[in-house]
């Protein structure tokens, strides 16, 4: 792997100066830090469609997502709606 980045170095070594490529370097690794921030920050934001029954919900819908099982095993059901219904 080092070997590889050494010689791509060294390729770009004649068109371009070391400053110049050093730069370039440290720009992509800025960039690339800051989308792996950006999925850290922002990741769960970033989850479609999760909605969450609210709390004027029935009591065993409040706060889980929308579509979670809710009934008994001999009547299985599912948060539904807004408010959120076990249906």
């Amino acid at each position: 792997m080092f070997e590889k980045f050494k010689q791509m170095a060294e390729q770009t070594a004649t068109n371009v100066s070391r400053r110049q490529f050093l730069g370039r370097v440290g720009r992509s690794a800025l960039i690339a830090a800051g989308a792996v921030a950006g999925f850290l920050a922002f990741g769960s934001e970033a989850e479609a469609g999760r909605r969450v029954c609210g709390p004027d919900s029935v009591w065993n819908c409040a706060g889980r997502p929308v579509g979670a099982p809710c009934g008994t095993p001999s009547r299985p059901r599912r948060c539904v709606g807004s408010p959120c219904k076990c249906r």
